[in-house]
């Protein structure tokens, strides 16, 4: 996958993704619409490893 790609993807999650253990990503899936937050989610924990 061409990290353009990546990028564009998670752009409107990142907030949300780097407060994790805050409240704050209670609303992501109501923000961004729960099957691309689930997405965003699976992504971002494979970049994490």
């Amino acid at each position: 996958m061409d990290i353009a790609v990546i990028v564009k993807f998670l752009a409107p999650c990142m907030p949300f993704l780097l407060a994790m253990g805050n409240k704050v990503a209670e609303g992501a899936s109501q923000k961004v619409g729960e099957d691309i937050w689930n997405r965003a989610k699976a992504i971002w924990a494979k970049l994490q490893m």
